[in-house]
């Protein structure tokens, strides 16, 4: 389970910010209410959490973070391809992953003036898990040789840690992205655009997945990106960061 990042305090914040961000299919709350049924564990970590939560909300107003600055999350993005030239179909460029990361930001630090600047903010990871540099925190690995990614991509029914295994960091010290093909065998197309898991997730699929048509910021479709013209905002993915800071 992954170190809570001032849960606590942000989660106060955040509400504000997202509460009125995008309403689309997702999958995060059917992964949740799937694990606490089947998790005991999974189950009384998630009660413990909200007794927290409620205990500070019931504690009195808040009325904003207690120190300046802002806390940043490193994060990798696995792109999970099928052999794709980069910038091509699943496998994403650089640009479309980073102009993802950018507007999270920029939702993140209030750009619409609907919220509050909730003071969380997301960079691709600079070093990996050993300390190496790292260029861009981008990993891009071929996934046609895990069963069934080619026909469903990922999946809101089962846990694919068959898929996280093929490239995952740390969960204690880096937010873990996986860009897919296909969420539920919807070929990229309607239904769950994405999911995140909560913060009571064990570590082995404990990040976000969204689908590779939806990551990304290019609302004009000038930048040729590879993005369906509905999802072209990255609301999915504002969407999913909410829900791995614990937001329901």
């Amino acid at each position: 389970m992954r170190k809570p990042i001032n849960l606590l305090t942000l989660l106060l914040l955040l509400l504000g910010s997202l509460s009125a961000r995008a309403q689309e299919p997702c999958g995060a709350d059917v992964i949740h209410q799937r694990k606490m049924a089947e998790d005991e564990r999974y189950r009384q970590r998630s009660l413990k959490t909200e007794r927290r939560v409620q205990q500070i909300i019931n504690a009195g107003p808040h009325r904003g973070r207690s120190r300046s600055g802002n806390d940043t999350i490193p994060v990798v993005v696995h792109v999970l391809h099928t052999g794709q030239a980069v910038g091509t179909g699943y496998n994403i460029s650089d640009a479309q992953v980073q102009s993802s990361i950018d507007r999270v930001n920029e939702a993140f630090a209030n750009y619409d003036g609907s919220g509050s600047d909730t003071g969380i903010r997301f960079a691709l990871a600079k070093r990996d898990p050993n300390g190496c540099a790292t260029s861009t925190g981008i990993n891009r690995i071929n996934a046609t040789g895990v069963q069934d990614y080619e026909n469903v991509g990922s999946s809101t029914s089962t846990d694919r840690v068959d898929l996280f295994n093929l490239s995952r960091w740390n969960t204690e010290e880096y937010l873990n992205f996986w860009v897919v093909s296909e969420i539920d065998d919807n070929n990229g197309n309607n239904g769950t655009q994405g999911y995140a898991t909560f913060s009571n997730t064990s570590h082995q699929y404990d990040g976000v997945v969204c689908m590779y048509n939806t990551t990304g910021y290019d609302p004009t479709g000038t930048l040729g990106y590879e993005l369906k013209s509905e999802r072209n905002q990255n609301e999915t993915v504002i969407h999913e960061f909410g829900h791995y800071l614990n937001l329901y």
